[in-house]
């Protein structure tokens, strides 16, 4: 629709990444941001980070974001899915980026751009990936900054059982008390975080992309 503003559109799980990648788009102030959340259809629940959708629409509506909900189900072809709604939203108005909270594992960011890169090419869409390769000590600023509070929402790692647990603070303190060999943001699926935003404004200054 003509004289509809442009907007970027952010994969969403409601954890701590998915926050910083919000932040991060909310400082560059391009332009509006949509959330986009894939969830079982049956369950309800996001995949691996173990929150329902119902905690994903609570994080929109206080953010005062829009919000792109993406069932999945057994027999869905997960690309597919993802790219019909964002032709959906195409049609409503011109999508600029969709961008992905992802840090530094290689591999996943290959995996998004083989899978989504030529599908976005045909729809004029571009790949982005804000926190790339951000100096984990920044984002732990931002993050504690921010004013916004997370918890553990799923840990995968079974050796993390004896110090961690769902439900757990998501912390400075927290943080340290991680064995070495356990990434400091959970980036090869040791656990996971629910987010809790803080209710002021929470546009920072803190990353510049």
């Amino acid at each position: 629709e003509e004289g509809t503003p442009d907007c970027d559109v952010l994969s969403w799980s409601g954890g701590k990444d998915s926050f910083l990648a919000l932040v991060a788009k909310a400082n560059q102030a391009a332009r509006d941001v949509v959330l986009l959340t894939t969830f079982d259809g049956r369950s309800g629940q996001v995949a691996h980070h173990d929150v329902h959708i119902a905690d994903i629409r609570g994080q929109a509506e206080r953010l005062s974001v829009s919000l792109l909900l993406v069932r999945l189900y057994p027999e869905s072809d997960y690309q597919n899915r993802i790219i019909t709604a964002l032709q959906l939203l195409r049609a409503q108005r011109p999508i600029r980026r969709f961008a992905f909270g992802d840090l530094h594992l290689e591999h996943v960011r290959r995996w998004r751009l083989e899978h989504f890169g030529t599908a976005l090419k045909a729809l004029d869409i571009e790949p982005h990936f804000p926190l790339w390769k951000v100096p984990y000590s920044d984002l732990e600023t931002v993050f504690f900054s921010s004013g916004a509070t997370a918890t553990v929402s799923a840990v995968a790692d079974s050796g993390l059982s004896s110090i961690c647990s769902v439900g757990d603070r998501f912390t400075a303190d927290w943080l340290d008390q991680l064995p070495d060999d356990v990434d400091r943001f959970g980036e090869n699926g040791e656990f996971h975080t629910l987010v809790t935003p803080p209710a002021t404004s929470w546009r920072l200054s803190l990353i510049h992309i």
